[in-house]
């Protein structure tokens, strides 16, 4: 086999070398493997938001939001994103004028 072999390619002539040439089959084996993959990244992303609402500041929280959900950011209301980093409901807009780059922080 090539280098260019996809993983999908060596499964189905491994599992046509067994007797199992039923395409259905294949395709219900590789959606399984597909889920499984899925429900373990999403265990993996609970476990480091949990992890960040442990150990990071409110601020930290916020700032991890952006690069890490920003679906979030763009379609929930104020205080749903405010319940998911474990802080007030007027925290998020306090933090987000905190941390504007052009902001004058020295302001209280």
């Amino acid at each position: 086999m090539s280098d260019s072999t996809t993983i999908a390619e060596i499964i189905h002539v491994w599992l046509a070398a067994r007797g199992v040439a039923d395409q259905a089959v294949f395709d219900q084996w590789l959606a399984a493997m597909a889920l499984e993959r899925l429900d373990k990244d999403a265990f993996i992303r609970n476990e480091q938001r949990e992890a960040m609402l442990l150990t990071c500041s409110a601020e930290q929280r916020y700032q991890w939001l952006s690069p890490n959900e920003p679906a979030l950011l763009a379609q929930l209301p104020q205080f749903h994103i405010a319940s998911y980093i474990g802080v007030d409901a007027v925290s998020p807009s306090r933090l987000k004028r905190k941390l504007k780059p052009d902001s004058n922080n020295d302001q209280t």
